[in-house]
């Protein structure tokens, strides 16, 4: 090591604090690069692997090939794994209970195919021979008809045919289990099974219901062997190909080989797993998240980048007199500036090993924690495991130089340039002229004396003046960046959560032959009643009895929107000159729900349950998830105004006899939905909430009295519990006719993963606080360190402790203005970006969150204040006469 190296190495040891809080900012830096990168691969990972539990490890699936093309699709050089399958047919299930479900559906694997499809036998073993079956553990507990280890079954296996064509299938289409069981208008099937052949089967093992079987599919699934040796002649299988490595022309290559072989049916790619490769074309939620991470890896290296410029920075001013007298000695510029680097070296070479462990450390513990969160949250059979790869330590150690080098080079070009006189008179920072550090009369006769002190120090080191606003700057847009975007995730799920406003909805129905629900003969009055014992369980915090009612209505032009105006030009409905049709849903709740959701809306309930013409709340404003584009949205449904009427009609038999029902007075209008009621993607739809005599007044004169079936809408505190005890109330009542449906269980889900978001993203708020923390603390710490002389000067010309104290908090005050009139726009723009990058999978008016808006505000002036105050008291405790004397080390 030459003597500059050992001086650099000295310098350090000797500036301690300055050293050990540039190594923590460097650590803390490489720790969330390599967080950063480490969770991106352990994601991907986790979502290859979760696909792979659900639909199997395949790419590429071709269909209907004979043993000869097989050969061939295993013979391919890109081939790594080729499992067959033969789908073989629908056999009648004797004795089902289940009229949606009457089949078995029967599919055979070979030896690759139980090994790379999520096939997990729970009983027996797997089959081994053409002749021998598994069956699935659903079959028992919702057909009724058990099986054991050791049946014999004869089978009559042929397929599904349906026989009345549907707006989808001709008819004689040949049905698979995507295609539920069909039923006709009369709720009568609409499909025939056609037997084809007899076959023999033993029952060797009982295995989980498979994930990729549909949720309403008609055959409860079995499985066989196959073994492609004993094929009949004709008979073809199913080839599902992982290849070796997935590249973009894999699609290209298939088809290719395809053609070769003379394969005639259409190619299948696992498309959910090739996107996690990388290999499909960008979804819009794919370019949401990429455009995510790009903006956090760029405010991570921003982060890096200040810390460890300033840092260097500090440390050349510091050695200015240093270097300045190796200059004298015979030092050039190319030695001196390897000094500065050589520093950096010294501190990446500590930092980055530990800054790399460190993040790999910090990850693999946070997802261990994290793991029964994210295992209930995704609803993926696997563990979010941390994935080490040497590409991603790589690259994290290669930003992490980069950005070291990026950070000395600057401060290392100045060292070059210090003259040995400059570095004596100590004039290289401070080049005064009046102009310079000229203010304004107005600061001393408001501000006083101090302020302008304050003002002129800051003017007069206008370098070390802007690192430190530069770094509050930074520290800023870090923390407002990182809050927004968790606050736009909570703002995208709300909305994604929002047509559903209860927990458990309840419906009363009676199910006919085949499996239909029909509400014909059921009395609203006992309903109601049922609905009370419910709605009186210990565990309902909050219910409401809904009625509906359809009907129908004319608007002038003005009331309607561009949207609907639209809707009806592509629908080709016809309406009377100047009038738009609209649908009206006409609500009621019970007396004490709509009191309750009155009173929510600004509304005296009583005035409208007692009014002499029907009146009613209109909502009208949809939020909803659109159709075509997956966005959720939220728009005006009508252009209404307060005192409006909407005269009403309702179908009466004829579709096209309109019969009036009278005529409502929108007395308030409003965006929030009473409890119960869910909106659609139906621009031409409003909502009426009206109490609930006016509605029956209304549902007699349209239908008849006691014509609309209730619905009861619950929310709780346990929804879980709660569902638990209404299923026990309808044992003990032996209640065949009440359904639930809980959609609290969907929400948990979505819960879950915004805590798993708020985790990591307030896990890299607090890792860019400490970052911003130290960079400022540092930078401030030091100048005023190095500014011990001046202040030695003003305090032995008579400056007192009071004002002294004084100038430090103007000081603050003017870093933190600057910081605010810079930091605040670049936010609001950083904003902008990250609300343009959610715009593709979510749709809602930009917003800004101004309480964490104001958190920076007052995080910026009291972590200033903190360290000026901090750094000013040091000073305060020395002598004058030390100071005075101060040397830079």
């Amino acid at each position: 090591m030459n003597v500059l190296n050992r001086l650099t190495v000295r310098q350090l040891k000797l500036n301690r604090r300055r050293t050990l809080i540039t190594l923590l900012g460097v650590i803390i830096s490489v720790a969330m690069i390599t967080a950063v990168a480490s969770l991106g691969t352990s994601f991907v990972d986790f979502l290859q692997r979760g696909t792979k539990a659900e639909s199997g490890n395949w790419h590429v699936l071709y269909k209907a090939v004979s043993p000869e093309q097989a050969k061939g699709i295993q013979a391919d050089k890109h081939t790594d794994i080729a499992s067959f399958s033969q789908d073989i047919g629908y056999a009648k299930l004797a004795g089902s209970q289940n009229v949606d479900r009457p089949y078995l559906f029967l599919r055979g694997y070979d030896r690759n195919g139980y090994e790379n499809f999520p096939i997990k036998l729970k009983e027996g073993r797997l089959p081994a021979t053409p002749e021998e079956l598994v069956i699935s553990e659903a079959i028992e507990p919702s057909s009724g008809v058990k099986f054991s280890i050791g049946d014999k079954l004869t089978l009559e296996v042929g397929d599904r045919i349906l026989e009345q064509a549907t707006g989808e299938l001709p008819a004689g289409s040949r049905l698979t289990q995507n295609t539920p069981l069909q039923w006709n208008e009369k709720s009568e099937p609409n499909e025939t099974f056609k037997p084809i052949s007899s076959r023999s089967y033993t029952v060797v093992g009982v295995i989980e219901r498979p994930p990729w079987e549909p949720a309403n599919s008609p055959g409860y699934t079995a499985m066989s062997y196959l073994d492609i040796a004993k094929l009949k002649p004709g008979e073809t299988v199913n080839a599902s190909v992982a290849v070796k490595k997935v590249t973009k022309s894999i699609f290209t290559h298939a088809e290719n080989l395809s053609k070769e072989l003379g394969i005639t049916e259409k190619i299948q790619y696992n498309t959910d797993l090739l996107r996690y490769y990388g290999v499909m074309k960008e979804d819009n939620l794919r370019k949401t998240l990429y455009s995510i991470l790009g903006i956090i890896m760029v405010i991570i290296l921003v982060g890096s980048v200040s810390l460890i410029y300033n840092a260097f920075a500090i440390s050349v001013s510091e050695r200015s007199r240093q270097l300045g007298m190796l200059s004298s000695v015979g030092a050039t510029r190319k030695q001196k500036k390897r000094s500065v680097f050589f520093e950096g070296g010294v501190i990446g070479l500590i930092s980055i090993p530990i800054g790399l462990a460190a993040g790999l450390a910090g990850m693999g513990i946070t997802l261990r924690l994290l793991q029964p969160l994210i295992r209930a949250g995704m609803g993926v059979p696997v563990d979010l495991e941390l994935v080490v790869s040497p590409l991603t330590l790589l690259l994290a150690a290669a930003i992490s130089i980069v950005t070291i080098l990026i950070s000395t080079y600057n401060p290392a070009r100045r060292a070059s340039r210090i003259s040995a006189m400059d570095a004596i008179r100590q004039s290289q920072d401070v080049r005064l002229t009046g102009k310079a550090v000229k203010t304004s009369r107005l600061t001393r006769k408001v501000f006083g004396f101090e302020a302008e002190i304050a003002l002129k120090n800051l003017k007069r080191n206008k370098r070390r003046y802007r690192a430190t606003v530069f770094s509050l700057i930074v520290s800023l847009v870090l923390f407002l960046t990182v809050s927004t975007f968790t606050f736009y995730l909570h703002k995208s799920v709300e909305i994604s959560q929002s047509n559903y406003n209860f927990d458990i909805q309840i419906h009363r129905a009676n199910e006919n032959a085949y499996g239909g629900l029909y509400t014909e003969g059921l009395k609203p009055e006992e309903t109601l009643g049922l609905f009370n014992q419910i709605a009186a369980m210990d565990k309902v915090k909050e219910s409401a009895v809904t009625y509906r009612l359809d009907a129908g209505t004319l608007v002038a032009p003005g009331q309607a929107t561009e949207r609907a105006k639209q809707d009806l030009a592509n629908s080709g409905e016809t309406a009377p000159t100047g009038k738009f049709p609209y649908y009206v849903q006409i609500i009621s709740l019970n007396d004490e729900a709509f009191r309750r959701y009155a009173n929510e809306v600004g509304v005296n309930p009583e005035a409208l349950m007692n009014a002499k013409s029907p009146s009613a709340i209109v909502v009208d404003t949809a939020t909803y998830r659109q159709q075509k584009d997956g966005k959720f949205v939220k728009v005006k449904t009508i252009q209404l105004k307060e005192g409006d009427t909407l005269p009403l009609t309702v179908e009466v038999g004829d579709p096209l006899k309109k019969e009036p029902v009278g005529t409502l007075t929108a007395v308030r209008l409003t965006d929030k939905l009473p409890l119960g009621v869910t909106q659609y993607e139906e621009p031409r739809t409003v909502f009426a909430v009206l109490p609930l005599s006016a509605f029956k007044a209304m549902e007699k004169a349209a239908y008849g009295p006691d014509s609309v079936q209730p619905t009861l809408s619950l929310k709780s505190d346990d929804p879980i519990g709660l569902q638990t005890d209404i299923e026990k109330w309808k044992s003990a009542e032996s209640r065949t006719d009440i359904y639930t449906w809980n959609v609290y269980k969907s929400r948990q889900s979505d819960r879950q993963m915004m805590q798993i978001i708020n985790v990591f993203a307030y896990g890299f708020v607090s890792l860019i606080t400490a970052i911003s923390t130290a960079n400022i603390f540092n930078t401030i710490s030091t100048s005023i360190a190095l500014r011990k002389r001046e202040f030695a000067m003003l305090r032995s010309v008579g400056m007192t402790p009071k004002s002294f104290n004084k100038m430090i908090r103007f000081e603050s005050l003017f870093y933190g203005i600057k910081t605010l009139l810079y930091g605040l726009p670049i936010s609001f723009v950083v904003m902008l970006l990250l609300f343009k990058s959610l715009s593709g999978t979510f749709s809602f008016v930009f917003s800004i969150p101004w309480t964490s808006v104001l958190i920076g505000i007052g995080a910026v002036f009291v972590i200033v204040g903190a360290s000026m105050l901090y750094s000013g008291s040091k000073v305060r405790k020395e002598n004058i006469l030390d100071g005075l004397r101060t040397e830079n080390i």
